[in-house]
């Protein structure tokens, strides 16, 4: 059985789409902490209460896109 040894163009590629894949992280990280910064400018108290990891937050924000809104749903209807 042979080894197979890649060669430099598949390197270079690699290497590409690496640095191509670290940007991106980088972007969407940025991205982001702009909508927080955004979100604490409008309404404090429910960024602090929000956790960022939980992809329900973004359904939340995408729903109801100011407090009034939030308010007007209710607490029961917001927990269904």
């Amino acid at each position: 059985m042979a080894a197979l040894w890649p060669d430099d163009e598949l390197i270079a590629e690699l290497r590409i789409l690496s640095g191509r894949r670290a940007d991106l992280n980088a972007d969407r990280t940025r991205c982001i902490s702009r909508l927080c910064g955004q979100l604490n400018g409008i309404y404090t108290a429910l960024e602090r209460a929000l956790e960022r990891v939980n992809h329900g937050s973004t359904i939340l924000l995408s729903g109801y896109r100011t407090p009034a809104a939030l308010r007007r749903t209710g607490g029961k209807r917001l927990e269904t």
